[in-house]
This record gives structure tokens, sequence and C-alpha cells, in this order.
């Protein structure tokens, strides 16, 4: 008999970026490449005006820099675009990046994923007190 579930070994991180721009200042269009796909482009990513190869990881834990704002590494070395908040936060749900910079990313993903935020810190508290008590039952 087949298993149910399968895994795919040969699923990667989210590594390369490439990103671009019909003005030269906001992203607009953000797409994930493989390394491959980054190597096979990269000449033609030179010399273009209009489109940026970025290197990206999510962020493993708070003792990290976030690398969401795609500026770390980019070809060509031109400028900092700006990206807009609904693209990053896209960017690092998929990518499975668990930690958030400030509140307001917070709140801006409850929003985005229409998770009732009052809900959540109701369900986190319940929960801390429900640690608490099984704890000082031990």
């Amino acid at each position: 008999m087949r298993p149910a579930f399968v895994s795919d070994l040969f699923q990667r991180f989210v590594q390369w970026i490439l990103t671009s721009s019909t003005s030269q200042s906001v992203v607009d269009q953000m797409i994930i490449i493989s390394p491959y796909e980054a190597q096979k482009l990269l000449p033609a990513i030179s010399d273009s005006h209009l489109v940026n190869l970025h290197l990206y990881a999510p962020r493993p834990d708070l003792g990290y820099k976030s690398l969401d704002s795609l500026d770390l590494y980019t070809v060509p070395e031109r400028f900092s675009p700006q990206i807009p908040q609904s693209r990053i936060i896209e960017l690092n749900l998929f990518a499975g990046q668990l930690y958030f910079e400030t509140f307001r990313e917070y709140v801006d993903v409850c929003q985005f994923l229409g998770i009732e935020r009052q809900e959540v810190v109701k369900i986190l508290t319940l929960q801390t007190r429900l640690n608490v008590a099984s704890q000082s039952l031990r």
C-alpha cells in the first residue's frame, strides 16, 4: 500500500526574489525564482533598468535582522525600491517567517489573513492561563 502523503525532498527555501517596477521607486511585482533561474537570468537582469534580483531569507529567530526589505544584496545595485507592505506580508507568510518586527506588522498580518486581532489575544491569554494553571498543579 502506498503512503497517503509523500514529502517533496526537493523543496527549496525562498532565497532569490525578482522584482519589477513600472516606476523607479515602487515595486509592483515580485517573483520567487530558483538559484538555477537566478544564475541563468543574471546577465539579462544586470542589463535591465526595470528588474532587480534580491537575496532573501526568512528570519529564523528574533536575534536576526529581518531581510524583507530586500536590501542585503541587489543586482543591479542601483537603488533600494520601496516595497508595499502587502507584498512584504505575502512574501514573509509564503517563506514561513514567524516573527514580527513591530506590533503594527502583527496587526497588518491579522488584517491580511482576516483574523480578528482581539480574538487572537483572548486565545493567547487563555492558553497562558492554562499553562500557568497546569504547571502549578505539578
